[in-house]
This record gives structure tokens, C-alpha cells and sequence, in this order.
């Protein structure tokens, strides 16, 4: 028999109880989702390497298409395209920039002449419409949260933009 209310009728429904702890299974399950979101350390390496890489590609097949010079200038934000117009360098507005990733350092290496040469915006790698490109190397490295290391990626390549397999204990 069911206990009735003061109306006659049968109670119904949940108790303060059974409402806290479907709150608390909620709230655990929304706090693993969440911290399961949060991409690691070596996810944004890898992100951050193949949007490296794929701008340098997209970059040689502009020049070779257009028979444009373009430059990928680089500093301490990121990578900028430019290319050859007019007997001067102007920003590429058709591609975008490349931020580093927050928290990022990157450290670069190119050819000494290059980096020489005048009029030039920003330091960077030269692309020619020969399908060519500048040498260079690219080192992102990522500070690990209470670690006394960094996550380290080397992107490395040749004139012929063939990348190199750099191992990871760089």
C-alpha cells in the first residue's frame, strides 16, 4: 500500500537525495569531458608541425603556379607569406597567417644569404617559381607543466621541400 497525502492521493516523485546524487554523477561526467577536451602536449606539436608544413607546400605551389618569388617570413609570432610584385615584397593577403600556438617558442635556421638580402620584410625562406625553395628549420618547442623539459618538434627540409624525420630527443 502506498502512503497517502494529505489530500488523499499518493506521493510522487524524486527525493532530495535521489536529485543530489544525479547532480553529482552530472557534474563528474561534465568535469571528465572537460578535461579530456583540453588537447596535450604533443596534440598541439603535432597540430602546430603539420600547419608549418602544409603552409610551406601551399606556398611552393603558389609561386610555381603564378611564376611569383614568395617569401615565408618568420619571427617570434609567427609566419607570414609575401610575395614578389611589382619589384617590391607585399604581404600574400590570399594566406593567412601562421600564429605559433600559445605557449610556443620557436627557433628557426635559414641560408645566411637569404636573410642578407635586402629589402626584404622579415627573415624567412624564399620559394621560386621552380618549384625551388630555401633550406631551413624550424624547432617548436612546448614547456611541460611541472616538468623541467620541453615537448620538442624539429621540422627540417631541403631545396626540394623533402622533409626530414628528425628524431624527438632532439
Amino acid at each position: 500500500m502506498q502512503p497517502a497525502n494529505a489530500s488523499g492521493g499518493t506521493q510522487s516523485g524524486f527525493t532530495l537525495i535521489e536529485l543530489m546524487v544525479v547532480v553529482v554523477i552530472v557534474a563528474v561526467l561534465v568535469a571528465v569531458g572537460v578535461l579530456s577536451m583540453k588537447p596535450n602536449e604533443q596534440a598541439v606539436m603535432r597540430a602546430q608541425e603539420k600547419q608549418v608544413k602544409a603552409l610551406l607546400v601551399h606556398l611552393r605551389d603558389q609561386a610555381a603556379l603564378s611564376g611569383q618569388r614568395y617569401l615565408l617570413g618568420v619571427d617570434g609570432s609567427g609566419l607570414t607569406a609575401y610575395r614578389w610584385r611589382q619589384n617590391r615584397w607585399e604581404e600574400d593577403t590570399k594566406t593567412k597567417p601562421l600564429f605559433w600556438s600559445a605557449g610556443l617558442q620557436a627557433d628557426w635556421q635559414m641560408d645566411n644569404a637569404a636573410a642578407a638580402m635586402p629589402q626584404i620584410p622579415k627573415a624567412g625562406w624564399f620559394l621560386w617559381p621552380s618549384g625551388e625553395v630555401s633550406g631551413g628549420q624550424i624547432t617548436l618547442a612546448l614547456p611541460l607543466a611541472g616538468r623541467d623539459r620541453a615537448e620538442r618538434r624539429v621540422i627540417r627540409w631541403n631545396a626540394l621541400l623533402v622533409f626530414e624525420d628528425v628524431p624527438d630527443e632532439y
